[in-house]
């Protein structure tokens, strides 16, 4: 389970997690409402439903966004902990305590492509047009 003080870093990796996940179906929303990607995250306010992008829980700062190409784009934040489990060769990290190797570990399915070293990590995304279509503007 680790120490409260690790348990509170955890805490604050897994809302990272939830938040980009949360812009990255806004970002496919939008693209799918205007078949663009947005050159920034602040086209994805919305008035009405009240969204804003979330910022970082812990320091308040915006998450890394960055447009790579007319359907993909990057999602970048800086956590805490590892949340793979030992032996995931997938992405590099910094060598850690034993502590951290299983801090959190990602199960199978969705979250698997969340998996993070420590520090700063960019998560890079394609848009599948066949799997999310633009759809036509009603007129």
């Amino acid at each position: 389970i680790g120490s409260p003080f690790t348990q509170r870093l955890v805490r604050f990796d897994e809302r990272r997690v939830a938040d980009l996940q949360t812009i990255q179906w806004q970002i496919v929303n939008y693209w799918q409402q205007k078949g663009i990607i947005p050159a920034e995250l602040t086209l994805l306010e919305d008035s009405i439903s009240g969204f804003r992008a979330p910022k970082d829980p812990e320091t308040g700062a915006a998450y890394g966004y960055t447009v790579l190409e007319a359907d993909a784009f990057e999602l970048c934040a800086t956590f805490n902990l590892a949340n793979m489990v030992s032996g995931d060769a997938s992405f590099p990290r910094a060598p850690q305590p034993a502590l951290f190797e299983k801090a959190y570990p990602v199960g199978a399915g969705i979250e698997d492509n969340w998996s993070h070293g420590a520090g700063e990590v960019c998560f890079e995304r394609t848009i599948d047009p066949d799997l999310y279509p633009v759809r036509p503007m009603k007129q």
